[in-house]
This record gives C-alpha cells, sequence and structure tokens, in this order.
C-alpha cells in the first residue's frame, strides 16, 4: 500500500486484457484501463485530463498447465515503460458524489514487445509439447514505477487553474486477462497466428517461393507437396508437415522401399531417370557429364532424407489408406526435414530452369 501525501488524493488503476497482433517485429499487447480518481465535486467540475506520467511493464512467459498452475518458463522476456498516458475528461463520464470518486475508462493501451527468435522458439515448444499438454502464457507485471522512492506523483489531475498529483492505492496495477486469471493464455491458433505474422517460417521458405515455384515439368508436384508442408508447419502440425515432405520426395523418386514387382521397380527407375534427363538435357555434353554425378549424390540425399522420414511415417499396406504418423515427429524434426527437402527441391528447380539453358551453352 502506498500512503497518502498532504494535499494528493488517491486513485486505482485496473488493468484489462483486449487482444493481441503482430507488428512487425513486435507483438503488441492491448488493455483497457479502468482508472478511479477520488476527487472533490469541485475538481471533478474542473477537470480536464488525468495525466499517468510513466507505466513499467514486466513481461515473463510460463506454461499453463491444467490446475491452472503456471509454471515459469522465460521470466525476463521484457521490460518496457510507457510514458506520458493522457486520459480526456471523456472517458471520465462517471461521478459518485457520495464517495467523491470519478471513474474512467480509457481503451486501447499498448504495450510493445519486440520479439526475437528465443521467444518465438520458446513459444513454439510449449505450444508443441504433446507430453506436457501445456500451454504459453504471459504473465504482465504493470506498475507505475519500478524506482523507490518514486521520482513523481503516480498520475495528475489537470484542472483548469491547478493541478492535483494523484496517488495509487497500490504500486502494482491490477492485471485481469481471460476468466479472472493473472495470464493471458495463449492457444495453438494464437501461437500459430503469431509465428506466421511474425514470419517465422519465411527463411526456410523463401526458396521456395523464389525458385521452385517458378519451376516446370515433373517437379511441379512436388513444390504442391512442399507447399502444403510449409502450410502444416505454419499450423504447428509437425505429422502432416513431415508427411507432405515425404510426398514431395515420391515425386522425385517414387517408392524407395525394396518391391517383389518388377514392375514397379522399373517405374521407380523410370521415374527417376526422366527427372535426371529433364535438367541434363538442358545442358551441354561437357556440363551434363558432371551434373549426371552431382545428380547421383543428391539421390543419395534425398534416399536419406525419406528414410528419416520413414521413421516416423506408417504405411498403409493394400489398403488404399493415406500413411499415418507411426512416431509423433517434433516440430524441431518437421523443420529439419522440410529445410532439407525444400533445400533439395531448391537446387534441382534453380538446374532445370529453362532460362539457365541459355548461359550454360
Amino acid at each position: 500500500m502506498v500512503g497518502f501525501m498532504p494535499g494528493s488524493e488517491q486513485a486505482m488503476i485496473v488493468a484489462t486484457y483486449k487482444s493481441h497482433h503482430v507488428m512487425d517485429d513486435t507483438l503488441v499487447l492491448t488493455f483497457d484501463l479502468s482508472i478511479d480518481v477520488r476527487l472533490s465535486p469541485s475538481d471533478y467540475q474542473q477537470l480536464q485530463f488525468i495525466v499517468i506520467p510513466k507505466l513499467v511493464y514486466n513481461v515473463s512467459l510460463c506454461k499453463y498447465l491444467e490446475d491452472r498452475r503456471c509454471d515459469p518458463f522465460l521470466s525476463n522476456v521484457y521490460k518496457g515503460e510507457l510514458y506520458w498516458l493522457m486520459v480526456p475528461k471523456d472517458c471520465c463520464p462517471e461521478y459518485s458524489p457520495d464517495i467523491s470518486r470519478a471513474h474512467c475508462d480509457y481503451k486501447g493501451v499498448e504495450l510493445q514487445i519486440p520479439i526475437n527468435k528465443r521467444i518465438l522458439d520458446a513459444l513454439m515448444e510449449i505450444a508443441t509439447n504433446r507430453k506436457e499438454q501445456a500451454q504459453p502464457a504471459l504473465h504482465v507485471e504493470l506498475m507505475t514505477s519500478d524506482r523507490i522512492p518514486q521520482p513523481m506523483p503516480h498520475a495528475i489531475a489537470f484542472h483548469s487553474q491547478m493541478i492535483t498529483p494523484l496517488l495509487l492505492e497500490t504500486q502494482p496495477i491490477v492485471i485481469k486477462a481471460e476468466k479472472g486469471s493473472p495470464y493471458i493464455v495463449l492457444k495453438p491458433d494464437d501461437v500459430a497466428k503469431i509465428l506466421k505474422e511474425a514470419k517465422y517460417f519465411e527463411e526456410i521458405r523463401i526458396a521456395l517461393e523464389i525458385n521452385a515455384l517458378e519451376s516446370a515439368g515433373p517437379l511441379e508436384t512436388a513444390v504442391k507437396d512442399l507447399k502444403n508442408a510449409f502450410e502444416e508447419l505454419e499450423r504447428l502440425n509437425p505429422d502432416g508437415a513431415v508427411m507432405n515432405c515425404r510426398k514431395a520426395l515420391d515425386v522425385i523418386k517414387k517408392r524407395w522401399k525394396e518391391t517383389s514387382n518388377p514392375e514397379d521397380a522399373n517405374k521407380s527407375k523410370e521415374h527417376e531417370e526422366h527427372i535426371r534427363d529433364y535438367i541434363l538435357n538442358k545442358y551441354d555434353e561437357d556440363t551434363k557429364k558432371v551434373y549426371a554425378e552431382i545428380l547421383e549424390k543428391v539421390y543419395n540425399i534425398v534416399e536419406k532424407l525419406y528414410c528419416i522420414m520413414s521413421k516416423f511415417i506408417h504405411e498403409q499396406p493394400h489398403t488404399g489408406e493415406e500413411p499415418s504418423a507411426a512416431f509423433n515427429p517434433t516440430m524441431a524434426d518437421a523443420i529439419y526435414l522440410c529445410r532439407q527437402t525444400a533445400a533439395v527441391i531448391d537446387y534441382l528447380a534453380r538446374l532445370a530452369k529453362p532460362f539457365e539453358k541459355a548461359y550454360s551453352k
């Protein structure tokens, strides 16, 4: 509790969380402020506006569990400051003369939190941990000052002829989030949206957008499957991402498992040679010999990637059903495999670009 000073009146602030959005590289939390101010009737009549010189906010990240417990995860996400918040009298229409108290509602106060890979990684790690089944939650501590003694009044009421310092009943401001919880709980869809708006996956799909989408011929279907894989990543669905990466590799080299049917084996070999020839036919004979050896190495990489993906994917033989997840991959698995698959398809797409033929002959 903060004591009263002679000539000072009293104020109390409650901050209610409303929403969040991402702007550039910043997570913006929007709050509405409910301000109760003790003023005499004459002071209220002459009130022009209330100024809050400074707000300090500390943001931490925790894992919100089913029992409403929130285990600390990142204690120092961000510490920020907001200066000179002006609340006009229009926001203070309610006055109770029996208790000499005015009530003000100030909407749309934005607290900005710069986001980086460390924060985004933490959000994704909590949201995709199937074992703990926790949800990431932000804890915001909002205060009028982080220094003792207080260097200036908590708030100031400006009248037509004078100013009145205002003291808060308690220095920390009450934070109200969903259902009375002090935590801002982020659902999986919220985390997916934040990651997408922050362009978290942009760096690993930029080659796909620039190069692979311009390709033609046998790579087009692989590109579509890879696009689907990135969409599943953005939905925080590692199972779907790995399945679609595996489908993309199927296009490049059909089924790689051994088969007792020679006809199926021949089809796989023909498909492999078709992609190789599609690329090699764009180069002269000397260049073609070099790239023929390189492509053999690339296909070895494809085979190894396919083998890794098969650790997670379970075939449905003779049923005609789509493959299903046998061992759930993590987001780390899915991001790695999407990166590698994108690198292979991007490289093949670069080699297959028609305009490159003119520069290689």
